[in-house]
């Protein structure tokens, strides 16, 4: 069963968004939970960032067809996503790549992949 638990991380006038994800998440998934997270408030246009620890969860997207969608998406919510920082946390490194490829593209948010959630939040918040 999927669940994703959720955080708060408030240090230097910055706000951080902490998403725990459990279990397999497609993109549609995916962008499912941001839509939920904007309509009741999980995430605001206050958050600097957000660190998605993806540990305890697998990630089924296409390099190609699925990473266009989900950029797609957020590149259509600028008022939350622009200069927006994801870290993401993962330790398997075939799943690396999809958020490796991300990071390669020219996007209006900066995302990372980190093996320790401090690290993450480092970054973030630097």
């Amino acid at each position: 069963m999927n669940n994703i638990t959720y955080s708060e991380i408030n240090s230097n006038q910055k706000q951080v968004l902490v998403k725990t994800f459990f279990g397999d998440f497609s993109v549609v998934e995916i962008i499912n939970v941001w839509k939920s997270d904007i309509a009741t408030g999980k995430l605001r246009t206050a958050h600097s960032g957000a660190i998605l620890d993806f540990t305890n969860a697998t990630l089924r997207m296409n390099l190609s067809s699925d990473i266009a969608k989900l950029v797609s998406y957020l590149e259509s919510v600028p008022a939350y996503f622009n200069g927006f920082k994801f870290a993401v946390i993962m330790h398997t490194p075939s799943q690396v790549t999809i958020p490796y490829v991300v990071e390669r593209t020219n996007n209006s948010f900066k995302s990372k992949t980190f093996y320790t959630l401090e690290a993450g939040k480092q970054w973030i918040l630097k």
